[in-house]
Order: structure tokens, then sequence, then C-alpha cells
């Protein structure tokens, strides 16, 4: 009996680990995912326990080779950015990772910009120095946890911590490290004088490799709890905007990504490197060798919605709504909610404001607002807050004629049709939408053999729906117009910060 082949993308996400099998034609044949917690220290302080993507992501790849007869080629790791996991010297967290949105290093941020100068750290980078990035995070607990600084001997992003339970390997990749805040966009590697002002030993930081490059081989001792053969090949991977990027082939300038997870992000490939120069838009490097990317955030898109499914569900009053549930009844209320405007800021901004402080409103409550209103208002707002992104991206000479749409919640109808209006260009959608962890299956693909390159790899993987969404005329121009009074909104939540 021939054995079928397979290849696999791992995704260490925020809210759970996701794990897709797929065979040589692009088909899906075995999914599993496990979610953890999230802990809020504080307002905008955010934590997970690096265990519980390890034991998260073991269990998944076990159910993965159960569900595939233990034919699995290849792995591909993806995840969550920026998350800072500090290790001592037995490889053990030190602590609980601070998360990508986690907003604690405001004046870590700053005081690294004053160290290099902005415009210096901005041009080496391509970014500005994000309170979401790690090295912010390393000198928080400098600052703060002096005894538990003394102890780190290395600091690793999320799925590189769980490669490092996989194949004993210290080791990133190149999208990933692009968002620690010490890479040269140029280089592709460690920027050393970064390193030396910081005090940063480069010895802390892991290997940095290719997208699809393998960088090790499941261990005997993983390969007994993960149900994978030892030797399976491990390929560098990618963060989840790079990966997720793949998951949709945008590999060329016309298409951009449209990603809506807990946070929303536009993202669009170059062979050139675009760099803001307020550093509000992020330039990484891309799971393509030899591109880039740029992108915008907004850092409560899909977390919005979460957010206010959660509080309604806190009041005993109410029907236990469902995400689908509040969206249906949000189509009761008309384009621009009957007046409510929702300003997404829940937890401070990322593109194009920079600003960890502000934080998010309605405006324009009457004794006539609906829950439909409240609703309608949340999926308006976040789509106006990625207007806002589209706007900066084009102002630096990035002209996207499509968007190519993943994450959960760009399969709602109405949610889609929304951001189709509001950022006036036609949404497609891949058939397979697995996100991040396809993109990373693609990554496998490639270090499998299967393909000779990530281009023709996404290329030949990845399909499309029919087109289902053009702009409105009509709809359209009603939102340019709602959409002034959006951007009227942030400069004010500002002053009252």
């Amino acid at each position: 009996m021939v054995r079928s082949s397979f290849v696999v993308g791992l995704d260490v996400g925020t809210s759970s680990a996701k794990a897709v099998a797929i065979d040589q034609d692009g088909n899906v044949a075995a999914s599993a995912a496990s979610a953890y917690p999230t802990y809020v220290v504080r307002p905008g302080w955010t934590e997970q326990d690096p265990y519980d993507w390890q034991n998260a992501a073991f269990g998944i790849l076990a159910e993965i080779a159960g569900k595939t007869n233990g034919g699995i080629e290849a792995i591909g790791l993806t995840g969550q950015m920026h998350a800072a996991t500090f290790l001592d010297a037995r490889d053990m967290p030190i602590r609980n990772a601070l998360l990508w949105n986690d907003q604690r290093t405001a004046e870590q941020a700053a005081e690294i910009e004053a160290l290099i100068g902005r415009e210096r750290y901005i041009s080496i980078t391509g970014n500005g120095c994000h309170t979401g990035f790690q090295v912010p995070k390393i000198l928080w607990v400098r600052e703060n946890e002096p005894s538990r600084y003394d102890r780190i001997a290395s600091v690793l992003l999320a799925k590189d911590f769980v490669r490092l339970a996989l194949c004993g390997e210290s080791a990133t990749d190149v999208s990933d490290a692009s968002g620690t805040g010490v890479v040269d966009i140029r280089t592709r590697d460690y920027s050393t004088p970064l390193l030396d002002v910081l005090s940063i030993p480069k010895m802390w930081l892991p290997k940095i490799v290719e997208s699809p490059a393998v960088c090790g081989a499941i261990t005997k001792r993983a390969a007994r709890t993960a149900g994978v053969r030892p030797g399976t090949p491990i390929v560098g991977g990618a963060g989840d905007n790079a990966a997720g990027a793949l998951g949709a082939d945008v590999v060329d300038p016309c298409a951009m990504l449209l990603s809506l997870g807990t946070s929303g992000v536009l993202l669009s490939p170059s062979v050139q490197v675009r760099i803001d120069p307020k550093g509000a838009f992020h330039a990484f490097l891309h799971a393509v060798p030899g591109l880039t990317f740029s992108s915008g955030v907004t850092l409560a898109a899909g977390g919005s919605l979460a957010w206010f499914r959660r509080i309604l569900s806190s009041d005993p009053g109410l029907d236990e709504p469902t995400s689908t549930s509040l969206t249906l009844e949000a189509a009761d209320s008309p384009v621009g909610s009957n007046g409510v405007v929702f300003a997404p800021y829940l937890s401070g901004e990322r593109a194009p404001h920079l600003d960890p402080h502000v934080r998010g409103a309605w405006v324009g409550l009457s004794t006539a607002t609906s829950r439909a209103d409240l609703t309608r208002a949340v999926l308006e707002g976040v789509a106006f807050s990625l207007r806002d992104v589209l706007e900066g991206l084009r102002a630096l000479g990035i002209l996207p004629t499509e968007l190519r749409a993943v994450g959960p919640a760009c399969s709602n109808p109405l949610w889609r049709s929304i951001l189709c209006n509001v950022l006036g260009l036609p949404i497609v959608l891949p058939t397979i939408d697995e996100g991040a962890a396809f993109g990373a299956a693609i990554l496998a693909a490639v270090g499998a053999g299967w393909y000779a390159d990530v281009r023709s790899a996404s290329t030949a993987l990845v399909r499309f729906r029919p087109l289902d969404h053009h702009p409105d005329a009509d709809e359209a121009a009603r939102y340019d117009e709602l959409y002034l009074r959006f951007i009227e909104l942030y400069p004010r939540l500002h002053a009252l910060v």
C-alpha cells in the first residue's frame, strides 16, 4: 500500500493553535485546533503561558498525524508576531510571554528611539519602535523585573518556542525576525549597531533563516508526543501576516491582503523597500525570498466584535448572542448605523496613529439607538479604521486593484460588503481559508521538495472563489461621506487621554 503524502502548517495564533494538512493538489486533508487563554494583567497588558502554546501544538499535531496515517513529509510554522518569550539556560520560560498587543512598553519604545535616533532607527529597521515589538519588551523586563532579566539566556517568538520543543533548534524566519525591532531590513539579518547600543546580547536571539529553508527535524522525544515520524523536516516558516499573504497568493503588488482576525491588517508585497518616514506603517521581510511587504494594522478588528459580544453575554437580561446572530441583527440597521459611529481603539491604535493610549468610543447614541445600530457601528468602525490604513499605504505609493481577504470575519457577507464599500476595492476569497496555517503548509511544500520555490508553490496551491463583492457606487459614495466624520474622532479621543 502506497502511503499518501501531506505537509502540515502549524499556526500558534493569539486565541488558539491550529494545524492543517494538505496534499499535493492543495486540498485540506485534515485540520485541528486547540484554544488557550490570554491573561489581561491590567488594561493594555496581555500575556500568555508559552507552555499553553506547546501543549496545544503537540496535541493538534498528534491529531493531524492520526488523521493522515503518518504521511507527514514536512512541517511549516507560523504564529502571532512579536510575542516576547524569555527563556533561561535550561530553555524554560522565566515568565509569561508578552504579546503583540501588549502596550506596557511605551516608555521603553520612546527610550529606544531616543538612544538610536528616530530617523536612524526607522531607516535601519523600516519601522518605528512600536510598543508591541519584542525589543522594548526586553528593556521593560530589564527595568522592571531585574531578577528575571538576570536569568535570560534566550528570547524567542511564539512559533519559535514551539520549534525549539519540536526539534531542539533555536531559529526564526526572516519575516518574524523583522518584527522584533532589531533587524536591518536591507541585510535581512540582525543589526549589530542596534544591539550594541541597546546592550542586548546577540547570543540571546535565534539564528535567522529564509522562510522555506529546512532548519531542523523532529526529535525522537518530540515525535513520541506529537505523533510525527522522527526526522520529519521543519522549515523556517513565517510570521502570521506573511504566511496569511501566501495563503492568499499575495506575492504581486496589484493584490493586497486583507486579514481580519483579532486585529485587522492590510499588506502589500514589493521588491523595493517602502519605508514610512513617520514609522506608523510596517516594512517587513516577506516569506518570499527577495521580497518585502508594507502593512498597516488596526489593533482591534475582530477583537472589537468579540468584545461587544462578550459584554452582552455578561448581561443576564439578554439572550446569549453569537457573532453570527449579532451580524444578522446588524443588517436591520442602515448604512451609517442610524448616526452611531464607533472608534475601535480598544487596545490603543497602531496605524496610522501610533498611539497606545487612545481608547475607543461610540458617538451619536440616543434613546432610539438599538443593539443592531451598535453592532453595525462596530462593523463600520473597523472598516473605517482599515480605510485609514489604506489611505496611509496609498500615500506610500501602494495602489492595489484587488483585496484578497482571509480570516473568519471576512466570511461574514455583511461585514465583507461593508469593507468592500468602505475601502472601495473588489474583494475575492480563497477557496480554502485556513489563513496563516495554509501559508505555512505552502512553505512546508517547498521544504518537502514538491515545488522549487515559494512563488510557484503559492500559485499552484491557492485557488479563489468567483468574485462576489464589487463596490456598490451609491453605498461607497455614502461611506466616503461617513468616513470624513469618522476621521474627526481620533484627534478628539486623543485629547482626552
